[in-house]
């Protein structure tokens, strides 16, 4: 199959159904519309974008720029660094980990894999979308961020506008709605539902043809679901205890559903939350210690730098010309020689795979 083909098909469909619906006109210049389809920065793994985010950048005059080589040189060196010094790096704890088999497995055991897995996922899908931006950056070309700090959220709906941004858009727009729209039921609650397991079901089988992938999007439907039924009655955003509270539930549930998503089969998936639901399987560990502790640093880095994000943007930073040189340069200084040291031929881009 040729490389990227999901996502230019995205583009080229998302391309066609904005010009039906009249948000976009016909463009009669090749070299814009290939441009489009083809610019290589986002080809492989995304952000997917759309024809109104892109081709007006090609009319435009572009030329270069000091602050568009310094943004894009940084946001390389950033994607680089999560790359080839975190994600490849715990790419061997997780494989490992996940050849142990079942009966092995605490409890603890299992939520570990949840969440190392899903970390690592993140961190090298981020990467990927990060170097993607700055490429673009380069040439002067804007596109869109993907990831915002997904795992720091107080529900399911709000994931998914945080994760794979420009994916789950799109899966809004050309998928969800013109689904919801069609079943037209009396009850629209119950159409909206009906909408989002068909939707979810098609997103689960686009990462593979297995039933973990389906059992995947089932799982982050439900997750939806419950939240939608939950928010009739529950305001979870009434008090910081409520968010607390939402935020983990919310978190444990994103990160069990990795699970399915990265074990080999049903049985496997089942075997596992099986795991977790039994009381005594919580009184000891079976992984190696090291495992446990990358995991919870890892964690609490993504929570650190998602306060730092927070609150030093990047609005903040071009308003201090000064402090915005001085954290670039650090970074530099700090990041590259780690990212020399690491840099190898292992793991390619876990995403390349879909």
């Amino acid at each position: 199959m040729p490389l990227g083909i999901s996502f230019f098909t995205f583009e080229a469909i998302s391309y066609n159904v904005d010009i039906y619906r009249g948000h976009f006109k016909p463009e009669k210049n090749y070299i814009y519309y290939f441009g489009f389809i083809a610019f290589f920065p986002k080809l492989i793994a995304g952000p997917v974008l759309r024809a109104k985010e892109l081709i007006p950048q090609f009319k435009s005059n572009l030329g270069f720029s000091w602050d568009n080589f310094e943004t894009g040189i940084i946001r390389i060196i950033v994607g680089l660094f999560l790359k080839v010094v975190i994600a490849d790096n715990i790419a061997d704890l997780v494989n490992e980990a996940y050849l142990v088999d079942n009966s092995y497995l605490s409890a603890i055991d299992v939520w570990t894999l949840a969440f190392i897995f899903g970390i690592q996922i993140y961190i090298d899908f981020a990467s990927y979308s990060s170097i993607a931006i700055g490429s673009a950056k380069l040439l002067g070309i804007t596109i869109p961020e993907n990831f915002n700090f997904p795992y720091l959220v107080t529900n399911p709906k709000v994931f998914w506008q945080k994760w794979h941004i420009s994916l789950s858009s799109w899966i809004k727009d050309y998928l969800y709605m013109p689904f919801a729209k069609k079943i037209s039921l009396k009850n629209t609650f119950v159409s909206r539902n009906i909408a989002l397991i068909i939707t979810w079901s098609i997103m689960g089988f686009w990462h593979g043809a297995n039933w973990t992938f389906l059992l995947w999007g089932l799982i982050h439907a439900l997750l939806v679901l419950l939240y939608r039924l939950l928010d009739m009655f529950w305001n979870y955003d009434n008090s910081i205890t409520s968010r607390v509270f939402s935020h983990f539930l919310t978190l444990m549930g994103v990160m069990l559903a990795w699970i399915a998503f990265r074990s080999q089969d049903v049985h496997d998936v089942m075997q596992k939350y099986a795991i977790i639901l039994k009381p005594s399987k919580y009184m000891w560990i079976g992984l190696r210690e090291n495992i446990y502790l990358v995991t919870f640093l890892l964690m609490l880095g993504i929570y650190i730098f998602g306060y730092i994000n927070k609150y030093f943007t990047q609005d903040y930073l071009k308003e201090r010309p000064a402090l915005r040189y001085a954290v670039n340069f650090a970074i530099g200084l700090f990041l590259i020689p780690l990212i020399i040291a690491f840099l190898r031929p292992v793991n390619q881009f876990i995403y390349f795979q879909f």
